[in-house]
């Protein structure tokens, strides 16, 4: 008897668990029904699923039919709500930008880079060499857009070298020289008032030249290339303000810091050959991405790296050395024979580095 009161007290016990484990099972499924997307927080995503714009391709609008046709097809295939196996081809990154003859062009393939990056399909550093090219080519000139890119790295994931840098550098260094020209009377205006205004579109196109050369250690490169400092110092100068002869100033002291602390070869315009690039630099990746397109493979194998020829090493050269020249007469004038000392050094390094490029050329020959 006692026996099977016992049972019963259990058998009570277990039925009155089971029903508050239904009831308990009820109110937390009521609770969760009644919080909202918002209150999760669902809007916060790493990787935002936009989709790219829907654009109204017109005739005026600066946007070919062939450009059109290549955006079209990477739209559909990038919607972030189709199956991850479903992409488009890989080349067609490639194939849109060699399509991309305009600014307006050029805007949709930055949209097109991020959206890309966010359906997390490879960007390699032939892309991002071919797309720095385009942005600053003189037909385009949007240096502003490839400064824009590297700056973000997380959302357009580029793989910019140290030679990419130095293409936007150049370009908006040109952009100063035409810059200065159209603010020269403004430029006058300033020196007879003797008094700083509103920085001019040529101070704030030298400030996106700093910000470039600030941005190449973020990627992991190296600052320390003598034609890079060449160029800041050189397009400071093409201010002619206080502000750009104080630019170059700064630039000149810290530039000869680092030829004091650095061995002297690492500060040194060296060419890399084709072959060391291609197996260096840009390592398998390229060898892959170059066998499986043929139209990429032949347009490289045309290009050959132009920037890494004799003739470009010399250009660079005679840069520095006009650089240096400036620079070494401005210091005498301010008794400071420190630094004038350096950049006649510097001068006569250069000047034998180019006597030697002239004796290799004649040898091959």
């Amino acid at each position: 008897m006692r026996f099977s009161f016992i049972a019963q007290v259990q058998k009570t016990r277990k039925s009155t668990d089971k029903e508050e484990e239904i009831v308990v099972t009820e109110m937390v499924r009521d609770s969760v029904e009644t919080v909202s997307e918002d209150a999760l927080g669902l809007e916060d995503e790493l990787f935002p699923t936009a989709v790219l714009p829907e654009i109204e391709f017109k005739k005026s609008s600066g946007i070919t039919s062939e450009f059109e046709a290549i955006y079209s097809e990477i739209k559909e295939k990038t919607d972030w709500r189709l199956p991850k196996h479903v992409n488009p081809r890989h080349g067609r990154l490639t194939n849109l930008i060699f399509k991309t003859t305009t600014r307006e062009e050029a805007k949709i393939l930055v949209e097109v880079f991020a959206q890309w990056r966010r359906r997390l399909l490879p960007i390699t550093s032939i892309n991002t060499r071919f797309l720095i090219k385009k942005l600053v080519a003189p037909e385009i000139d949007s240096y502003d857009l490839a400064l824009e890119m590297i700056a973000d790295r997380s959302k357009y994931a580029l793989k910019p070298n140290r030679e990419m840098f130095r293409y936007i550098m150049l370009s908006i260094a040109n952009n100063i020289i035409s810059a200065s020209e159209e603010d020269a009377s403004k430029i006058e205006e300033e020196k007879e008032a003797n008094t700083d205004s509103i920085p001019s579109s040529s101070e704030m196109a030298l400030d996106d030249l700093y910000k470039t050369f600030g941005l190449i250690p973020y990627y992991e490169l190296s600052q320390y290339d003598a034609h890079l400092y060449t160029i800041l110092i050189s397009a400071s100068l093409k201010l002619n303000t206080k502000v750009g002869w104080r630019r170059a100033d700064e630039t000149c002291v810290e530039f000869i810091k680092l030829i004091d602390v650095l061995d002297k070869s690492s500060m040194e315009l060296n060419t890399v050959s084709h072959k060391e690039l291609v197996n260096g630099n840009f390592g398998t990746k390229w060898l892959e991405e170059s066998s499986a397109n043929k139209d990429i493979a032949e347009l490289l194998e045309k290009e050959k790296f132009d920037e890494y020829t004799n003739s470009v090493k010399i250009s660079r050269l005679l840069t520095s050395i006009e650089v240096a020249v400036i620079m070494e007469k401005w210091y005498q004038e301010r008794k400071n024979t420190e630094i004038s000392g350096k950049f006649n050094e510097l001068k006569g390094r250069w000047e034998n580095e180019i006597i030697k490029i002239d004796e290799q050329i004649k040898k091959q020959s």
